[in-house]
């Protein structure tokens, strides 16, 4: 997909094998109410990748979606909705994240937002890396975020904003930084690990 595309309701995109938003030197514009994009095996963008939905973006792809990691590209979404099947998926938001819920089935998923990370959806992926920068957090005291990572968890924010996370699976911890703010997990059936096997849980959090 490429040049500027401006829908007043649901943009509905398919591909049988790989979808891409923009081409090399090619930019892409999105505006829209919603947006759905289904691939067969992968979702990427190119560099200079705008997508500006108001409400639910929702990316379906056989094995990794990966966006937003180019510096040209903005890209910000009312909630968002990842699944994919395997491999490495990686999302970046250019706002506060609202999650309807995002799914790696067996592989790796990483959610990177300029603000919060919340919604009433859960995220889950063999390994699980939460990053929420300028000082929003990620969950809230009455709402934490359901995770679910069989390997390993990382989370972190920026600029002593707090984490507050629950799960009803045992969860192996990597790297927890909260800086000067709270980081809890409630795990109701299970337990919490050491994903590195032996030295130590890694988390820095001013309240535990």
């Amino acid at each position: 997909l490429t040049g500027s595309n401006v829908v007043a309701g649901t943009l509905t995109l398919s591909a049988t094998a790989n979808f891409s938003f923009g081409a090399l030197l090619v930019p892409v514009s999105v505006t829209a109410a919603s947006l759905a994009v289904t691939a067969g095996v992968s979702i990427f963008d190119f560099d200079d990748a705008d997508l500006a939905v108001t409400g639910n973006a929702s990316f379906t792809a056989g094995t990794t979606v990966t966006l937003g990691d180019e510096p040209l590209s903005d890209q910000n979404y009312g909630s968002l909705t990842v699944n994919t099947g395997a491999g490495i998926s990686i999302v970046n938001e250019d706002s506060a994240m609202s999650l309807l819920g995002a799914s790696v089935s067996a592989g790796t998923l990483t959610l990177n937002s300029t603000g919060a990370i919340g919604g009433t959806g859960s995220a889950s992926a063999t390994t699980l890396t939460l990053a929420a920068a300028g000082g929003g957090a990620i969950g809230s005291v009455g709402d934490p975020l359901d995770v679910t990572a069989s390997t390993q968890l990382d989370a972190s924010t920026a600029g002593g904003a707090s984490i507050f996370l629950a799960s009803a699976a045992t969860v192996p911890l990597g790297v927890v930084n909260a800086g000067a703010g709270t980081f809890a997990l409630t795990v109701s059936v299970g337990a919490i690990t050491d994903a590195d096997a032996g030295a130590g849980l890694d988390v820095t959090a001013d309240i535990i």
